[in-house]
């Protein structure tokens, strides 16, 4: 899928830059810095979901899509409550997929 998307989104980088942003504006931001030490991106975002970001984190990543982007490629492990809200912020103008079935429509 990668070769063919118009834009690849990896968490990883994703989750990296929001950890070294200079300035906070964010509960995301300040509780991501809290986990700078947590290098397993699965407790993170389970640490996301658990601190009450699921939204604020699935809406950020929504905004890296752009509306003339044909094709993204989201590449790492989203909880299944982000993918679920990404869906719903993504309704309308993307279908998501998790590589096995349908999100939305």
């Amino acid at each position: 899928m990668v070769p063919a998307a118009v834009k690849a989104v990896g968490l990883r980088p994703f989750v990296d830059r929001l950890r070294r942003s200079q300035y906070c504006h964010s509960w995301l931001q300040q509780h991501l810095q809290s986990l700078e030490r947590a290098r397993d991106l699965r407790a993170v975002f389970a640490a996301l979901d658990a601190a009450g970001l699921t939204q604020e984190f699935a809406t950020m990543l929504a905004q890296a899509e752009a509306a003339s982007d044909e094709a993204v490629v989201i590449h790492g492990p989203l909880t299944e409550a982000q993918m679920m809200v990404l869906a719903m912020c993504l309704a309308g103008r993307a279908v998501l997929w998790d590589g096995k079935r349908r999100l939305g429509g």
